[in-house]
């Protein structure tokens, strides 16, 4: 058996959004994989590139479980086209969080005379086509407490199955 591994893709750039589900997961018992904390990388640029790619395309196929957050900082087109690849027909269990809807509205949704979408404008537009997303593998969220209790429903479901390990750990013994 594998040890349950949660992937965290979304916003990138410096954002520190991951902190919070790296505690989150001692408590809980599983594996995180976050692309912003990669240890022991090749020197070279070329190949610390290739390497963290590599890395990044084997999570997003293999963990069973992902998350993907966008924040308000500035999120790639990238980003959401990795979100909807993996929507389109889900073998894993997908969690996604759209930061800071309220009071996004349509005319934000428009951009401005370039036609440059803002940070409000791609969450708004990334929430309208993902809450048409009828999958029981694929769950849209408002809140990081609520991902974090989805994301504990999935791994409570994947450890039931017998196919992956979830360490029962000294945080968990705490707050019994």
């Amino acid at each position: 058996m594998d040890n349950l591994c949660i992937g965290l893709f979304g916003t990138c750039g410096g954002s520190n959004w991951r902190d919070a589900y790296l505690l989150w997961s001692k408590f809980v018992g599983v594996d995180i994989f976050d692309p912003q904390n990669l240890p022991s990388l090749p020197p070279s640029r070329q190949d610390r590139c290739a390497a963290v790619i590599e890395n990044e395309i084997q999570h997003l196929n293999s963990d069973p479980i992902l998350m993907f957050k966008i924040t308000g900082k500035p999120t790639s087109l990238i980003n959401l086209q990795e979100i909807l690849v993996k929507i389109q027909n889900p073998t894993q269990f997908v969690v996604i969080l759209i930061e800071n809807l309220l009071g996004v509205t349509y005319k934000d949704y428009q951009g401005d005379q370039n036609d440059n979408l803002s940070e409000d404008a791609v969450r708004f537009w990334a929430h309208e086509i993902l809450s048409d997303i009828n999958s029981p593998m694929v769950t849209l969220v408002e809140s990081d407490e609520e991902a974090q209790r989805v994301l504990s429903s999935a791994a409570d479901y994947l450890k039931a199955s017998g196919r992956y390990v979830i360490e029962e750990t000294r945080w968990r013994e705490q707050y019994d």
